[in-house]
């Protein structure tokens, strides 16, 4: 079966999940994953995937195209890029909901 990620997202609403990491446990296997709010995003990353993006979102590799006073919303966060590229996003925060140029 497929699900589109709005609800992916419903459903595990209605059994009280929210944005960010939950733990899966089938019998004695379990798995990390991350539920993600991004429009343009799948509904569910493993920790895994999440931790590779994370790296990526948070070096200088990620903006390097864009102006320093770049504005991104982040999570729902708002960040300016920095004279060095970076921005400093806690972990945990929903890299997959990003927006660009915001006023």
């Amino acid at each position: 079966m497929k699900y589109s990620p709005e609800e992916v997202r419903t459903r595990l609403a209605e059994v009280g999940i929210q944005t960010g990491f939950f733990d899966i446990k089938v019998g004695e296997a379990s798995a990390t994953q991350f539920l993600s709010q991004g429009k343009n995003a799948v509904a569910i990353y493993s920790k895994e995937q999440y931790d590779r993006q994370y790296e990526y979102i948070t070096s200088d590799r990620y903006f390097n195209s864009f102006e320093v006073g770049h504005k991104v919303s982040i999570g729902g966060q708002e960040y300016t890029l920095g004279e060095d590229k970076k921005l400093d996003i806690p972990y945990g925060a929903d890299i997959y909901n990003v927006q660009h140029g915001i006023e």
